[in-house]
């Protein structure tokens, strides 16, 4: 609706030169308060919220307000039924019409939504229709202007830092930026982080301790600032099966990437320790017709050298595994929204990025170390995080579909031999890799920070091990064979949980 869109745009243009041609000297407070019962979490019940309601104060020379800004976490989405598409500012206009009519005549009401990423407006009173919209409103300005009452405005000290980081790499890169823009302003000692997009509670809560440990007395989070993003999830839900998670496109370190960014824009105190990048490389040893790799450190390091070291293998079998089912249509779904598609359109981006997307919950029962260790290799090997995994996962892929006859019979031949015949009095554990495809064997030999050193063989893409021991002589093997079932995309590949039996 192009009218729409310039009369908006035009309103907008007006706002911004008015208020710059009625500037003043003014003085600027902040405080916060808390609620009980105005938000909560939209897919946990009883799970996180953010109880913080933040408040900004600008006052003119007589002691009167010019505006006063109001921060809470939670969606706008009280309007339902008949309605759900209207055009309206849900609970924030509410609160812009009972601040304003409290305030001294020409006072400016603002909304800054936070971390609101899976956070909603609760409804403590059963309230349906445009009651609840308002009850939410009407609370939420009642608890800010008595906030703002106790505000004694100062000649404060600003500061605004700015930055346009490169994000970490995403299997939707066709459609999804590279870089985006961050923000902070600093109001003496409270800190507004400026998130593009629409951060879960935890990060927000995250980036609130974060800024405290710097030496701020107080932090708001601003979401769906600068740009959009969609969601950011926390670590530990990316496996969640929830809008939320579908919608983060920059994998699971995406919560450590924006603390690490946000926290060299602070000013204030020490910037706490990122994520550096290993300094060793992995040490390649001889074997003939594969490949041998010492590796040393953290489980992220581990993951790190080992990418780094089979990157061209990697990424050769990501295109071949991978992305070549989607370009010869073999992964294009044959259902659903993807097939209404006109035929000269190119649906393997989408394809593609929603395949990943379904493979997370399979990483549910996986231990951060294995998921530090596979975002070390997909790092190392410059690909996204979600590539690696889907390499993990394809196997398991083509076996639910019943599409390749790779697995029609048994793969490989493992062996165990005890006494004479193993040479020792130790068990030898070996296996022959008569894989149908022509793959590398891969050996390695990982002595992590914590955990036991183990011995692993698979392959440059395998993350998990098909074959391995650890030092305390735990040997683990996986087979797939059709006739006792195709594996469950239920759960994570076998491969991934033996390797959490070598650990």
């Amino acid at each position: 609706m192009p009218e729409v869109l310039e009369a908006t745009a035009k309103k907008i243009a007006e706002s911004m030169q008015g208020a710059l041609a009625n500037r003043k000297r003014a003085t600027i407070g902040f405080d916060v308060t808390t609620h009980d019962n105005l938000t909560e979490n939209r897919r946990v019940p009883g799970g996180p919220i953010d109880p913080q309601i933040g408040v900004i104060r600008v006052d003119d020379s007589d002691g009167n307000a010019i505006a006063i800004v109001g921060n809470m976490a939670a969606h706008p989405t009280t309007v339902d039924g008949t309605d759900k598409f209207s055009i309206s500012a849900d609970y924030p206009g509410f609160f812009y019409n009972a601040v304003e009519s409290q305030s001294a005549p020409g006072c400016v009401a603002m909304f800054l939504n936070g971390a609101e990423g899976n956070q909603r407006p609760a409804n403590p009173e059963k309230l349906t229709g445009w009651a609840h919209t308002e009850w939410v409103g009407n609370q939420l300005a009642a608890k800010v202007m008595e906030t703002a009452a106790k505000i004694t405005g100062v000649e404060a000290q600003l500061r605004v830092q700015r930055s346009a980081p490169e994000l970490p790499r995403t299997v939707a890169s066709s459609f999804m930026p590279n870089t985006t823009d961050l923000a902070t302003l600093e109001i003496d000692d409270l800190v507004l982080t400026f998130v593009p997009g629409e951060p879960c509670v935890e990060i927000g809560l995250e980036l609130r301790r974060i800024a405290q440990a710097r030496g701020y007395r107080v932090q708001f989070t601003v979401g769906l600032a600068n740009d959009h993003l969609l969601y950011f999830v926390p670590r530990e839900l990316y496996a969640t099966p929830s809008y939320e998670c579908g919608m983060n496109m920059y994998g699971p370190g995406i919560d450590r990437w924006m603390y690490r960014e946000f926290d060299a824009l602070m000013s204030k105190g020490k910037q706490e320790s990122g994520k550096a990048s290993p300094a060793l490389a992995a040490t390649l040893i001889e074997i003939e017709n594969g490949v041998g790799l010492k590796l040393l450190g953290t489980h992220y390091a581990i993951g790190h050298q080992r990418g780094a070291a089979l990157s061209d293998e990697l990424k050769a079998a990501y295109a071949r595994t991978v992305v070549a089912r989607f370009e010869n249509g073999t992964w294009v779904p044959k259902s659903g929204m993807l097939t209404y598609a006109p035929s000269f359109l190119d649906v393997t981006p989408l394809a593609l990025w929603r395949l990943a997307v379904g493979a997370r919950p399979m990483l549910a029962t996986l231990s951060n170390e294995t998921l530090d260790t596979m975002e070390g290799m997909a790092d190392g090997a410059g690909l996204p995080f979600d590539a690696v995994w889907m390499l993990q996962c394809a196997p398991a892929i083509v076996a639910n579909e019943s599409i390749d006859a790779l697995y029609q019979s048994p793969f490989c031949t493992m062996v165990a031999l005890t006494g004479e015949r193993a040479g020792s009095d130790q068990v030898l554990v070996g296996r022959n890799f008569d894989w149908v495809d022509a793959e590398k064997p891969v050996v390695v030999d990982a002595d992590p920070e914590n955990g036991m050193r183990y011995v692993q063989v698979g392959f440059s893409w395998t993350a998990g091990a098909y074959t391995g021991m650890n030092e305390s002589g735990l040997a683990v093997a996986v087979e797939r064979v059709e006739s006792a079932g195709t594996p469950s995309l239920g759960g994570p590949p076998i491969d991934m949980v033996l390797q959490e039996a070598l650990r």
